[in-house]
């Protein structure tokens, strides 16, 4: 089994005078089960769906706590070619980001993009609220709330493939058996 993992990235905006959900909380409501705690207080691990030793951790940031979930990439490698097989992936990730109601998620396949410092830098797009440069990261799964949504352009949406999502936009990378590349 392949120790190169994915990330699954959800941005959840903090409210004013009230402390930062805690890592088990954040973790609980995304749909992880049969939490672990790691050594280092900061990591959990957890099953996620179809998705097994999924390490979980969280940042607060200036206005969002960041929950950030690292599936192994071959629990998606070994599903993409049975037909549907990866779609409790997505249904894991777009009922996280129902659960959590994030401004903005993103779910990464490619091993560069999971890296810290990719991912710091997809932040300021969140603070911007810009949808477009969010998707220019290359997301595999891309979520955006309602009101970032309405202003994400139609030519965006075209040749992808979607999931109905409840309080936003949820977008696959491509179609068909694309759509998660």
């Amino acid at each position: 089994m392949s120790e190169h993992r994915m990330a699954a990235i959800f941005y959840v905006g903090l409210v004013d005078g009230t402390a930062p959900p805690s890592l088990e909380e954040l973790a609980v409501r995304a749909g992880l089960t049969n939490l672990l705690r790691d050594r280092d207080p900061d990591v959990l691990y957890g099953q996620w769906s179809v998705m097994e030793s999924v390490r979980a951790q969280r940042e607060t940031l200036a206005l969002h706590v960041c929950l950030q979930l690292y599936p192994h990439l071959s629990d998606l490698l070994d599903r993409r070619n049975d037909g549907d097989g990866a779609m409790p992936i997505a249904e894991a990730f777009r009922d996280a980001c129902e659960a959590l109601r994030p401004d903005a998620a993103l779910f990464y396949t490619s091993p560069d993009a999971v890296e810290p410092d990719y991912i710091a830098a997809q932040y300021p797009k969140v603070l911007g609220l810009d949808g477009i440069l969010l998707d220019e990261s290359r997301p595999s799964l891309l979520y955006l709330e309602s009101e970032i949504a309405a202003h994400f352009p139609e030519a965006y949406r075209a040749g992808r493939d979607s999931l109905p999502a409840i309080g936003g936009l949820l977008l696959f990378r491509g179609m068909g058996e694309r759509r998660w590349w």
